[in-house]
């Protein structure tokens, strides 16, 4: 890995830091990292989260988004930087349990680790590990996950169960967490998992 994970995880907590800062309300409502695409300065009638989280990364990280894998040119990686490849992913589990629908929360977190019949989704964390694996040997790999939770409503039990159930425990591990400035009571917290691919 040409940097050091802990390097890479550094940069990537305080980049999210700083992104988080800069969306501030939008006519009075809050945007912040929770709803970055509101506040995103382009243009967009349906702006997608994620998406404008990697566009900033793009720029701020000095990195590529959207690169087709090698061994499957359909499927495409979040970000590619000179640290590796890495997947993105944002989670909302307050969000969704307001809506009385924890299921799509935890069917876009663990299927088909744990499967969801029902609500089969083709872009899942799950999903996003198998892809990352199928890359050559010797090359580096990583996940990102934005959660945002609550006391109330916590993910950290889920995303112990999620490092488990994917077999995540050779992987160097990161952790950030900061309070949501806008949504009171809510918390902004940021995973990591890195390593290097050896057959």
């Amino acid at each position: 890995m040409t940097i050091a994970p802990a390097n890479q995880f550094d940069r990537i907590v305080a980049h999210h830091r700083v992104m988080d800062e800069e969306a501030q309300p939008v006519d009075g409502k809050p945007t912040d990292l929770w709803w970055y695409g509101g506040w995103s300065p382009r243009d967009l009638k349906q702006p997608q989260i994620e998406v404008e989280w990697n566009s900033a990364h793009a720029a701020r990280l000095d990195c590529r988004r959207e690169v087709p894998y090698p061994n499957d040119p359909r499927k495409r990686c979040d970000l590619v930087t000179d640290g590796g490849w890495i997947e993105v992913k944002g989670l909302w589990p307050v969000y969704w349990e307001s809506l009385g629908k924890r299921t799509i929360y935890e069917a876009y977190l663990f299927d088909p680790l744990k499967p969801y019949p029902s609500l089969g989704k083709d872009h899942t964390v799950a999903r996003d590990i198998t892809k990352l694996h199928k890359l050559p040997d010797g090359t580096a790999i990583g996940l990102v996950l934005i959660g945002f939770d609550s006391v109330t409503v916590p993910c950290d039990r889920d995303i112990t169960a999620f490092a488990s159930l994917a077999k995540l425990t050779d992987w160097w591990y990161g952790h950030e967490q900061w309070p949501n400035m806008q949504r009171p009571g809510e918390m902004v917290q940021v995973w990591s998992w890195l390593k290097e691919i050896h057959d």
